[in-house]
């Protein structure tokens, strides 16, 4: 599987996740031993990790709306980027408290693979409150 290949598979398993509920879609492209920076927060390590973090944020984010789209890539790395828009109902640790208004950002994932799934992921978001 080629770079953009893998990165398109990426946001199938992203949109999956994210706006379907659908977890298990990570383990398709995803290690078991993944490991997931973002802020707030210590990295997760472990696809099973990943798949909570998304749970929880599915709880408290009502109406998410993602669009993401392949930035390119070159061997080893490819880059993700979105807009989402969401509504935070549900107390998250380091967000504010939730008002049930419409947040809208922006998002960056860089991921790392090997042997055709990903290995490491980085990613930053701006999001207005």
């Amino acid at each position: 599987m080629n770079t953009k290949e893998l990165g398109e598979k990426y946001i199938w398993a992203q949109t999956e996740a994210w706006m379907k509920g659908n977890v298990d879609a990570f383990d398709e492209i995803e290690t078991p031993n993944v490991i997931f920076h973002s802020l707030p927060g210590e990295p997760l390590v472990g696809i099973d990790g990943h798949k909570q973090h998304v749970a929880d944020f599915r709880k408290a984010f009502a109406g998410l709306k993602m669009e993401p789209e392949y930035l390119g890539g070159e061997g080893k790395f490819f880059g993700i980027s979105g807009k989402c828009r969401m509504r935070l109902t549900e107390q998250l640790p380091g967000m504010p408290p939730p008002t049930g208004k419409e947040i809208s950002g922006a998002l960056l994932f860089f991921c790392r693979t090997k042997k055709d799934k990903v290995v490491e992921v980085w990613s930053i978001g701006s999001f207005q409150f």
